[in-house]
């Protein structure tokens, strides 16, 4: 946050300490996707982008379904989303003060491509039982990153949209910005990937 000066994503290939609500771990690999999504929330309705948020998600992974399924995913407010009885995904709201601002950061888990094998939790057979992915409902292996691009995107045009009205111009401002912008990802030597916007000409 010490550099912030707009919403920003950072995504991983893998958690070592992935953490859900009221503390719970969340179980991580290659397969899936892990991001989490940073912005100031002075001028911003928290609780209805909260909703947004969680309906953004829903939508993507109603699309990755497909027809025949879509009408089996549903949110469990306002954390969880299931396909059936099934958990596909977590989101974590928590929000955050960084010297005088505050800071709203939306972390995402789906659980995105991974087989039966890999969802075998330590002999955790009900829990096992209660789980599902992507692939598993589809058969077939979904774009991670298009995913994700698809979420940030989304997500960051609501973001804009929720300011009031006496930033109309900032939020009008920073949507063309979004438009006219070229993002490139970077990856440390942790596998943390980021995402940087470079605005381009019209």
């Amino acid at each position: 946050l010490k550099n912030y000066n707009d919403i920003f994503l950072v995504y991983a290939d893998a958690q070592t300490h992935g953490k859900g609500t009221k503390n719970h771990s969340w179980d991580s690999n290659g397969d899936d996707i892990y991001m989490s999504i940073c912005f100031e929330v002075d001028k911003i309705n928290y609780a209805k982008l909260m909703m947004s948020a969680s309906v953004i998600i829903l939508n993507k992974l109603k699309k990755e379904i497909g027809h025949t399924k879509q009408n089996l995913v549903k949110i469990k407010w306002p954390n969880d989303i299931y396909i059936a009885d099934k958990k596909i995904a977590g989101i974590l709201f928590e929000k955050v003060k960084y010297e005088d601002k505050y800071f709203m950061i939306i972390g995402i888990g789906i659980n995105a491509n991974r087989s039966s094998e890999v969802l075998k939790l330590k002999n955790d057979v009900e829990k096992t039982n209660k789980i599902t992915s992507l692939f598993l409902e589809t058969n077939r292996l979904h774009s991670k990153e298009e995913i994700i691009d698809e979420i940030f995107f989304d997500i960051k045009q609501n973001v804009y949209q929720s300011n009031d009205e006496n930033s109309k111009n900032y939020s009008e401002l920073a949507t063309k910005r979004i438009k006219n912008s070229e993002w490139k990802k970077k990856k440390n030597s942790n596998g943390i990937y980021s995402w940087v916007g470079i605005e381009v000409s019209d």
